[in-house]
């Protein structure tokens, strides 16, 4: 779950690898991995798709919190 995102960009790097671009935003529970049983390659001999996701801040302000611990 995210709140206040700004600059929001889904790019996939690789097979199995997604990157969630963004300038700032609050991420609360994140989890970097994804499967699903009903998405099977064919390679796979019918294991799960897995999916690992990225946070990518894409601003070197990326921070909600400053350093005199307020929030942007």
């Amino acid at each position: 779950m995210s709140s206040d995102v700004r600059g929001a960009k889904l790019v996939w790097r690789q097979p199995h690898l997604l990157e969630f671009q963004y300038e700032r935003a609050m991420i609360l529970e994140f989890t970097n991995l994804w499967g699903s049983n009903e998405i099977k390659p064919k390679a796979s001999g019918g294991d799960p798709y897995w999916v690992e996701i990225r946070l990518a801040p894409t601003s070197p302000d990326s921070s909600l919190v400053t350093p005199n611990n307020d929030f942007r």
